[in-house]
């Protein structure tokens, strides 16, 4: 039976973001000339072509900046992205020089803390983009938004195409979304409207945890099927790892990206790292990572034992995973970082998990991934900031074979259950089938 064309909004197929990665291990398999993007300019970067190559750019013909922050914004060309014939080709990111840095940490702070940030810009069809829509004439709506103007455009092809839709929470924004300025109780419950709107017209909610499922049955009073990054078990496991990759050294490795939901605790393992001792190892700790400037690149090199490097093709992912003795997954403790992590799961728990690697989970309590890892026992778990609780963790992990081989025994079997790609996709793909024959009538209830 032939998969329904999906129009995907919000969010393009790559593998440098968890939106990204999640969608493609998803999608993985489906027919090309089923899939299409819509997506802003502004968030076309690093897309591939793997699994969809059909992208319809909304550029300054359909997102506009009001008088006179259109003066300060880059502008983007509209309509379809052409690429190469290469399957792996891929838009890089742009340029994130001077005036990156002036748009981001100076331009979209003053707007947000003046309350005016989320009705700067709005989203609007232009007659190019309804003749896309209308030739490609989509099935299913699947959407990724994390903004007013993305909520409010979802809505807009809700009510035009009339036809089932898709709404994957990646992780809890809304709670997040306006924190600053004296207008921000204002904006909040004008998104949280919208949000339900969007919600109550969805005919489809998904999750990215069981965490945020149950969060969300309480505070929307809606179901959520969770659907986490599935992965390719083979890619990721393997059965040629040694226990330890040096008797000498203690190798330590994060990658991915760094921001809101982890920069604290990253920082935070790489000065105790630089002050801990261990008579009979020598501890490394290595970052993979783009987003230096967020990391405070000139601050952590500083740090003894810690080496911070560009990030690795995602192909090239599981291979680096089996140079080390210990995975890190940090999420910060702080307040704004709490609230946006705290049903999260995140996108290389999976990966993580497939290893055969031990996982270390430096997080609070109350975070998803450490919910889960207390739960089946498949990392250890450091749910303080006291160096003290990472010094015990770490020689144990250093020290004690058996555990270290219990921990990753149980994360491996939990990854083959839970995270299989095949599995999980058969299961995606019958819940997406499912939609057209149920209609839009009423939301999907899986038990």
């Amino acid at each position: 039976m032939a998969l329904p064309r999906v129009l995907i909004f919000g969010q393009p197929f790559n593998y440098r973001h968890g939106g990204g990665i999640t969608l493609s291990n998803l999608f993985h398999g489906w027919d090309k000339k089923s899939l299409a993007v819509a997506a802003s300019g502004h968030v076309m970067n690093n897309v591939t072509t793997d699994v969809c190559d059909t992208y319809y750019q909304l550029g300054s013909d359909e997102y506009k900046w009001r008088f006179p922050f259109n003066y300060f914004q880059r502008t983007f060309t509209s309509g379809l992205l052409r690429f190469e014939e290469n399957p792996n080709d891929s838009m890089t990111e742009r340029d994130q020089g001077l005036r990156y840095y002036i748009v981001n940490n100076i331009f979209y702070p003053t707007l947000e803390w003046l309350g005016i940030f989320h009705g700067a810009a709005r989203y609007s069809f232009s007659d190019d983009f309804l003749a896309w829509v209308k030739e490609y004439s989509p099935q299913i709506l699947y959407f990724q938004v994390s903004s007013y103007d993305t909520i409010k455009f979802a809505r807009r092809l809700q009510e035009f195409l009339g036809i089932p839709s898709v709404l994957h929470m990646m992780d809890d924004w809304p709670s997040t979304i306006s924190q600053k300025g004296p207008f921000r109780k204002m904006w909040h419950r004008r998104i949280d409207g919208e949000l339900r709107s969007l919600m109550d017209n969805a005919s489809l909610l998904l999750s990215i945890s069981e965490a945020m499922s149950d969060e969300y049955s309480v505070r929307y009073g809606k179901t959520f099927i969770s659907f986490h990054n599935p992965i390719d078990l083979e890619r990721f496991s393997t059965n040629d790892k040694p226990v330890m990759s040096d008797n000498k050294c203690f190798r330590i490795l994060y990658l991915g990206r760094v921001g809101t939901a982890n920069r604290q605790s990253l920082l935070k393992f790489a000065s105790f790292i630089s002050n801990y001792n261990n008579s009979d190892k020598n501890v490394e700790f290595d970052i993979y990572t783009n987003d230096n400037k967020e990391l405070g690149y000139k601050k952590i090199m500083k740090y003894r034992g810690v080496s911070v490097f560009e990030a690795v093709s995602y192909d090239q992912v599981p291979f680096l995973m089996r140079c080390y003795d210990l995975l890190l997954l940090p999420l910060d403790f702080t307040k704004l970082g709490l609230k946006f992590s705290r049903y999260s799961m995140p996108t290389k728990a999976s990966e993580y998990m497939a290893s055969g690697i031990p996982i270390l989970v430096f997080a609070p309590r109350e975070t998803a991934i450490s919910m889960f890892c207390l739960k089946y026992q498949c990392g250890y778990c450091v749910n303080s900031q006291e160096m003290n609780d990472l010094e015990k963790a770490i020689n144990l992990l250093i020290n004690d074979f058996d555990y270290r081989s219990i921990i990753v025994d149980r994360a491996k079997r939990l990854a083959f259950q839970l995270f299989d790609g095949e599995r999980v996709r058969g299961n995606f793909q019958s819940l997406i089938s499912q939609l057209l024959v149920s209609g839009n009538d009423e939301l999907i209830n899986v038990q």
